[in-house]
């Protein structure tokens, strides 16, 4: 029994050696962490120094939970470990004094959080009641408007009232009217030129033009906004001096290609480039206007890799350019009414020399009778 005794007391002196000793260990870890910053691995010793401890008022860990909570942001935890210390009445140091300055500044800084808070509230929920008082007057000037066909004053509707229902019920109506508006140009356009297209010529200073281009040899296409079969068709030869489709076998009995002189004469009339996109087709010419007459030429459209959309409106004419006049390969005049690709906007269209290796479009005027 007395040997029990003796072995008892010694276990509980060697365990109570390897306490402290663990506690001194944890606790010299937490204050070289304090001082490097390393406020996370200060809390997680202290934790376990207190839970072996059992206090939380401690002096020596008090300090360091309490300031490391500070130096983290952590106002609210700060305050409660302070008072929970200060309540202790512990004895004057030197550390009490900045224990006091950290709770105050903690107290301060929640204090302006909470104000923050507040603040916010109030900003969200006055943007909340203009919001419903936005929607409101939208919901009331829609009914007004949701009928009307006015395109410009529903769009201005929109930005008005941007981020209600109405907004989007307002766009969605300005597409359709776009849409539908769109769809009646287009027809319109279609119409005028079929009509133009019923006609087998218009007649411009003198010379009688075909209203549509040659299509494939002998033939014109359907219609006057057409280009011609599969774009330019008609070139005399390759550059591999192999002869191709001749212009000259373009036009159906009865017509033939324009001399340089009728072209020259056909510019002479009013003219200006047509850039129109409807519905979403594109469509480019030159549109001559003599009096009530019409006459178009259409383009043909190239797209480039740099998503440019290209424009070539060339046409060939049946003179040859005398032997002694052409430069280098040039042997034939044709019609150019565009410029490098792009629309004359300050250039005039003209009749120049070209290789008869180039594909370009056919319209035949009428033959004399």
């Amino acid at each position: 029994m007395k040997t029990r005794i003796i072995l008892i007391s010694l276990f509980c002196i060697f365990a109570a050696s390897t306490q402290a000793q663990g506690i001194a260990e944890w606790l010299q870890t937490a204050r070289t962490a304090f001082e490097n910053g390393e406020y996370r691995t200060v809390l997680t010793n202290v934790a376990k120094i207190e839970e072996e401890v059992g206090s939380a008022t401690k002096p020596a860990t008090a300090y360091l939970r309490i300031m490391s909570h500070y130096r983290l942001r952590e106002y609210e935890k700060c305050v409660s470990s302070a008072n929970a210390y200060l309540a202790a009445k512990p004895a004057q140091d030197e550390t009490l004094t900045e224990i006091r300055t950290a709770l105050s500044d903690a107290k301060e800084q929640i204090r302006l959080a909470e104000a923050a808070r507040q603040k916010k509230l109030a900003t969200e929920k006055e943007a909340q009641r203009k919001q419903a008082a936005l929607e409101k007057e939208a919901a009331t000037e829609w009914e007004k408007l949701k009928t009307s066909d006015d395109i410009t004053a529903i769009n201005a509707f929109a930005q008005k009232y941007a981020g209600t229902p109405q907004e989007k019920l307002a766009k969605q109506r300005s597409v359709a009217l776009l849409e539908e508006k769109q769809r009646q140009e287009k027809i319109e356009w279609e119409q005028e030129f079929a009509q133009l297209s019923a006609l087998e010529y218009v007649e411009i200073n003198g010379v009688k033009w075909a209203t549509r281009n040659c299509g494939l040899p002998g033939t014109f296409v359907k219609n006057s906004l057409d280009l011609g079969e599969s774009g330019y068709t008609y070139r005399i030869r390759d550059f591999n001096r192999n002869y191709a489709f001749h212009p000259k076998k373009a036009c159906p009995k009865g017509w033939r290609l324009p001399t340089k002189e009728e072209f020259e004469l056909l510019l002479q009339a009013n003219s200006s480039d047509i850039n129109k996109t409807i519905n979403g087709e594109l469509f480019v010419g030159r549109l001559f206007i003599d009096g009530n007459k019409k006459l178009f030429f259409p383009y043909r459209k190239d797209k480039g890799e740099d998503n440019h959309t290209y424009v070539w409106g060339g046409y060939w004419s049946g003179t040859k350019i005398p032997r002694k006049e052409r430069e280098v390969i040039n042997d034939y005049y044709y019609m150019n009414l565009t410029k490098n690709g792009h629309f004359r906007s300050t250039s005039k269209p003209k009749v120049e020399k070209t290789i008869s290796g180039y594909n370009y479009a056919v319209r035949c005027v009428c033959e004399e009778k």
